[in-house]
């Protein structure tokens, strides 16, 4: 295809004014799923820019991008930004870093790949891909703007609010800063009602910090703790510590506090962290504005991406600068003043996670693993987001499996790896349960739960998204057509596909119970079998896991045809399909057949039982670990 005038769409918000361009002799291109379907409404013939790269160049793209995590290090000027013990360039979100240079990486390649396919003589785009456009194009192409207001966001700068009225979704958005105000006060309240509020009088008993975990997880864990004598203090600075009742009652059963960090700090010490952070910010201002520093950074097979990264960089360590520098004060206060025996932690490429953990000293710390981990070479690479290699401190993993691969595909010495089970799990074995009478088809309650796309990855596309709606109503119309309950389980992530799925549910039956936040387990444990829908093959939900545990057949449908034999595969545990291999028969095998499913049961059962390190028993396996750990002097 000739093109003499292209259009590159990725953004639907200002989408109307094309209609007011010339079209004649133009070729459209969308770039996400929502430009796709905005044109496809206006009629408008058009190319999905994402085909235009392989599977192969994104994963290139994957592995380019995460050779640049550490950015920051490669420059010396840099290193005036280091506060204590941490860099405050390095203080971001690892995996918020990662998408959003995925997202730019992708882009700047794919138009990169369409000019030199295409070659135009006129580019129209938006002002976001014009930066992109600059470091690409030549001055034989002419560039027009038709849309000036098209900042890429980074995943933390807006929190979504996500909650279930009855069966009925609830969810928004609100900017970082009015999160914050808003969690204090709920905090605040919370706290001094039900008297959680931290006593530092009792600082010199030895202590347990959990940084950001959700309580009703890890009841088990948290009473055998306390009953092994130790104080238990949550961080959180993100989803609140006592964001429900369950969290209150959990943490009122345990002896649970939360920290209120405006009475750990003086008015003097705070005066101090914003002197700090103004100083920063104006070391920021000055060496941004000179780009001779960065003209190796963020180099891409020879070409460097600095100015497009460079405005939103700057915006976003401006704005979140004072935060760092509170995190990194305070944590430095914090380990002055209580007794912290160990610290658990579910990752380390969090904010949170790095600030506490950037001035730990010499106490201990744990990372949990808290994912359904089926390891495979093919996969590895993926797995550099856990950050295994760079932790340096303990590891619990769930399995043999787990230590195995750690060992052996990122080098971890085994006496770093604590095979203790799955704390989070132990809750949801009953001693000799049965499985339960099968049901007749019409009677049967189905829970579908679908895994959000992400471009982590890379794979963010639109022939993915289209894939994934054709699959949730297909799924849809059989069990609509069966007469049976449906249950939607949506991903509690920041991801903007659940707004996409809830769409596509709705509109096919608006009366379709669709929960965001609710108890998976309390779901699964009300149905009769499980759906999983999973965009990539190679990292199944833990959702799986859970409805193995609470013996209920699952099914899960692949998007990418990358069906990996992993060990629940062998043992028919699960029943996993392609999308694209009969998925009608498949699914009406799985909904229609009571032996089959009945044999999925007792097959996930025997799965489970060697799995599973110390099943029912996990939470006490880890406890005893802690309780060994010699007190520092």
């Amino acid at each position: 295809m000739t093109s003499n005038k292209i259009i590159l769409i990725n953004n639907v918000e200002n989408i109307h004014k094309i209609k007011k361009l010339k079209l004649e002799n133009s070729n459209f291109f969308s770039f996400n799923i929502q430009s796709h379907k905005y044109l496809e409404k206006l009629n408008i013939d058009h190319t999905i820019a994402e085909n235009y790269l392989s599977e192969n160049e994104r994963i290139k793209i994957f592995d380019l991008v995460t050779t640049n995590h550490n950015w920051y290090n490669e420059i010396d000027k840099l290193k005036d930004f280091k506060f204590q013990q941490m860099n405050l360039l390095g203080s971001l979100d690892t995996v918020e870093f990662h998408t959003y240079l995925m997202n730019e990486t992708i882009n700047f390649f794919t138009i990169k790949k369409i000019i030199e396919i295409e070659k135009p003589t006129t580019i129209i785009t938006s002002l976001n891909f014009y930066k992109i456009l600059k470091l690409i194009t030549k001055n034989n192409i002419k560039l027009e703007i038709y849309s000036e207001n098209n900042s890429e966001s980074l995943q933390w700068d807006k929190i979504t609010i996500k909650q279930n009225i009855g069966r009925f979704p609830i969810s928004f958005s609100l900017s970082r800063s009015t999160y914050t105000i808003i969690k204090k006060k709920w905090e605040k309240t919370v706290c001094s009602v039900f008297n959680l509020w931290y006593n530092f009088n009792k600082s010199k008993q030895k202590t347990i910090l959990f940084l950001e975990f959700y309580p009703p997880l890890y009841e088990k864990l948290l009473l055998s703790l306390q009953k092994n004598g130790f104080n238990i203090i949550f961080l959180n600075q993100r989803k609140p510590a006592v964001y429900d009742l369950d969290s209150i009652k959990i943490l009122k059963k345990c002896g649970g506090k939360i920290i209120n960090f405006d009475h750990f700090l003086t008015s003097k010490q705070k005066n101090e962290i914003k002197i700090i952070s103004n100083d920063y910010i104006k070391k920021l201002e000055t060496i941004f504005s000179d780009d001779h520093f960065f003209k190796s950074s963020f180099v891409f097979e020879g070409n460097s991406l600095w100015t497009i990264f460079k405005d939103k960089l700057f915006e976003t360590y401006r704005n979140r600068i004072p935060d760092y520098v509170y995190s990194l004060y305070v944590s430095n206060e914090l380990f002055k003043k209580i007794n912290i025996s160990c610290i658990l932690v579910l990752n380390e490429i969090g904010e949170t996670e790095k600030s506490i953990l950037s001035n730990k000293n010499k106490v201990p710390s744990i990372l949990l693993e808290h994912g359904f981990g089926n390891f495979f070479p093919e996969s590895a690479r993926f797995n550099i987001l856990a950050n295994y290699s760079n932790f340096k401190d303990k590891i619990a993993v769930w399995s043999l499996n787990q230590k195995d691969f750690l060992m052996d595909f990122h080098g971890i010495n085994s006496e770093r790896i604590l095979v203790t089970g799955s704390p989070r799990h132990d809750a949801l074995f009953i001693p000799d349960s049965k499985i339960p009478d099968s049901k007749i088809p019409d009677s049967l309650t189905v829970l579908i739960a679908p895994t959000p796309i992400t471009q982590i990855q890379g794979f963010d596309h639109t022939e993915i998204h289209l894939k994934f709606e054709s699959t949730i109503k297909e799924i849809c119309s059989q069990l609509k057509k069966n007469k049976m309950k449906i249950i939607v389980k949506l991903h509690p992530s920041q991801s903007i596909h659940n707004e996409i799925i809830q769409k596509v549910i709705k509109e096919f039956d608006k009366n379709i119970s669709i929960h965001l936040l609710s108890s998976v387990t309390d779901l699964i444990n009300t149905c009769d079998a499980v759906i999983t829908i999973t965009p990539e093959g190679w990292a199944p939900s833990t959702v799986i896991l859970e409805s193995l545990i609470l013996k209920k057949p699952v099914m899960n449908i692949i998007l990418d045809n990358n069906l990996y034999d992993f060990q629940y595969v062998k043992e028919n545990a699960v029943f996993v399909v392609s999308s694209d291999l009969e998925l009608n028969t498949n699914i009406s095998k799985f909904l229609l057949d009571n032996s089959f499913r009945n044999k999925l049961i007792t097959n996930g059962e025997n799965f489970v039982q060697h799995y599973l390190h110390k099943p029912m028993f996990a939470s006490k396996c880890l406890s005893d670990i802690i309780n060994s750990i010699p007190e520092r002097n």
